[in-house]
């Protein structure tokens, strides 16, 4: 059995991961998501502080934002830093 989790990194970090894993023993885990969780960036919560790591493993395939602008998959974009300066 494969289960496959897209934005697993709001899915899949609470009891019912954890009871998915405990009753599927044998189950295949794959899990997408554009902003996994490090160690860095992990909350705690009743299960601990994991990682999208700790969930799935290995990382298979990488796919960043420059990838998608190559591939046409998104269109180019610019972002342009502006200092606003509030007065009373």
């Amino acid at each position: 059995m494969v289960f496959i989790f897209d934005e697993c990194h709001r899915s899949q970090f609470g009891e019912t991961h954890k009871n998915i894993v405990k009753f599927f023993t044998q189950a295949q885990m794959f899990g997408f998501t554009g902003t996994p969780i490090f160690a860095d960036n992990a909350a705690s919560n009743q299960h601990g502080k994991r990682t999208t790591k700790d969930l799935f493993q290995e990382c298979l395939h990488k796919y960043v934002i420059t990838n998608a602008i190559a591939d046409e998959n998104v269109l180019k974009f610019s972002v342009t830093n502006k200092l606003l300066v509030l007065t009373d």
